[in-house]
């Protein structure tokens, strides 16, 4: 039984990503089930979704979402779609062509993944639609009423449930994201921000989807998803601290002469100051860990952080004494390639004061590049699993003895819901690294505020009468506190484990080389690192 609803679960995630013509499922639309799935579901209600039956129909996927399958469906009722035909000028969703009818709807399902209710928060859903994009919801004031879909469409009635999945009604047909960063740079109310962006070169990179890179090693070529993190501020914002123009903001920082484009150039860096690598939404900004109120994130600007901090229920940015808070006014504006976060203020750069640094060894924009399509997916029924050969991830660098074990050292790990110790792990995944004796996996952390740190880790500890999975620290080139045995902690349960690596000082805020010394051959699972100052 379960070996068929994986089967199928791959064959949804196929059939849904690919723009289909025909359903394929056509012969099978009576499956036995002892309930309704999400289509007879919407069958029962002809009064509400028969034009989003009409639409499943013309898109070919009508059957599929009959499939033995896990589905979130946001579905538009009759006023919804009737709605988006006029504004469309058309009679019949049979107008719409086959292709833009199935993107439609595959923009408004989430395949793999039950979202009810209470998994709601504000923030982007962690799993993406079937076209691979991601929808936001934001809890406006009003309560269950009051549910927004990327700020667009509101949630009508919500957990209806079906045998293969959960629907939710909305008033309003979501539109498809198509924008990139760029483009929403470009809609008339950043016109600073923008000009900044193209003077510094970073256009390319805010307009790319996509991306090619070689592997080092074998030489072959990979394709990766893009998505980033960008903090804009709109020209009205930049007005209220007398800045009306880009020239008057290089004035502000010192940037008279161009070109732009180097790495040590104030525009250059501010700009960089903006941008994050990975797509970081509200929530995940404002979720601190226990006891901790300020936390540092890196930037493409080099060895620049931002700081976030807590303070009167607020999520404030940089904070000053004595200056009004600079928080995020309009929070997960949705593009295809990340998010925008606008804030209430010009955002300088500045240095942060030394804060607890909470640092995953997943964290790289190259792995999740890699494994965009299960890359700290929440709500897995089966544990992923992949390894990464030698030079697809040019953050990770590493020697397995022997080396023909090289591509089978390094994986990368997400845990399943099943499976609640590992599932508890942060953003419920981590790295694993079984590079036999003497063997070592070496990274680099982020940027760290100069001063003193107490350097943990923690762990999968599985449980085991004998303590095993053992490795040493090497940071920037010296070993660091004693042998730390993974596996064991507890010989009949296994635990998420945290243990002290060390104490050590840092002169000046910048990125170090972190190593790890496989002293057995058995495998280690890092969830994370976590820097904490020492008063």
């Amino acid at each position: 039984m379960i070996m068929n609803r994986l089967i199928n679960l791959v064959f949804v995630f196929l059939l849904l990503t690919v723009a289909a013509c025909s359903d394929p499922y056509e012969a099978e639309l009576t499956p036995a089930y002892s309930e309704q799935p999400v289509v007879g579901v919407l069958e029962s209600m002809p009064e509400r979704f028969s034009l989003w039956l009409d639409l499943l129909e013309h898109a070919g996927l009508k059957a599929t979402l009959n499939l033995d399958a896990n589905y979130t469906c946001f579905v538009p009722d009759n006023d919804a779609v009737a709605s988006f035909l006029t504004a469309r000028n058309l009679d019949a969703v049979t107008e719409l062509s086959t292709d833009e009818a199935s993107h439609l709807v595959r923009f408004h399902t989430i395949a793999g993944r039950v979202y009810s209710q209470s998994l709601f928060a504000n923030g982007v859903l962690a799993d993406s639609t079937s076209t691979g994009d991601f929808l936001s919801v934001e809890l406006r004031p009003g309560g269950l009423d009051s549910i927004f879909i990327n700020g667009e469409g509101r949630l009508l009635q919500i957990d209806i449930s079906a045998i293969n999945g959960i629907i939710h009604s909305l008033d309003q047909v979501l539109t498809p994201v198509v924008e990139t960063l760029w483009d929403k740079l470009n809609d008339g109310r950043y016109n600073i921000m923008r000009e900044a962006v193209a003077a510094t070169g970073f256009e390319q990179l805010l307009d790319e989807v996509s991306y090619y890179e070689y592997n080092s090693v074998s030489g072959e070529r990979i394709h990766k998803r893009r998505f980033l993190t960008c903090f804009v501020v709109g020209d009205r914002q930049y007005q209220q601290e007398g800045i009306s123009s880009l020239d008057e903001l290089k004035d502000a920082l010192g940037a008279v002469s161009g070109p732009h484009t180097s790495t040590d150039d104030p525009l250059y860096r501010y700009v960089a100051y903006h941008i994050m690598e990975q797509q970081v939404d509200y929530a995940m900004l404002s979720t601190f860990p226990e006891d901790v109120f300020s936390r540092n994130l890196s930037t493409l600007a080099t060895n620049e952080l931002i700081n976030l901090s807590q303070r009167n229920d607020s999520l404030v940015i940089n904070h000053l004494e004595g200056e009004p808070g600079r928080i995020i006014i309009a929070p997960n504006i949705n593009t295809r390639n990340g998010i925008l976060h606008e804030l209430n203020k010009v955002l300088f750069v500045q240095s942060p004061p030394a804060a607890r640094v909470v640092w995953e060894p997943t964290d790289f924009a190259g792995l999740a590049a890699l494994f965009s399509s299960n890359f700290r997916r929440s709500g897995l029924t089966a544990t992923f699993r992949e390894y990464i050969a030698l030079g697809e991830v040019e953050d990770y660098r590493w020697e397995a003895i022997p080396a023909d074990r090289s591509n089978r050292a390094l994986s990368y790990y997400v845990a399943n819901r099943n499976d609640a110790v590992p599932y508890g792990m942060m953003n419920y995944d981590c790295l694993v690294f079984q590079g036999g004796m003497y063997g070592w996996l070496e990274m680099e952390t982020p940027a760290i505020v100069q001063g003193t740190y107490d350097l943990r880790v923690r762990y999968y500890s599985i449980n085991s009468s004998v303590r095993y999975g053992k490795f040493l620290t090497i940071l920037d080139g010296a070993y660091l506190g004693a042998e730390l045995a993974t596996h064991g902690s507890s010989s009949t349960t296994s635990r998420l484990q945290t243990s002290t690596i060390g104490r050590v000082s840092f002169d000046e805020t910048t990125s170090h080389t972190l190593r790890i010394l496989a002293s057995d051959d058995n495998a280690v699972y890092i969830d994370y690192f976590e820097f904490v100052p020492v008063d």
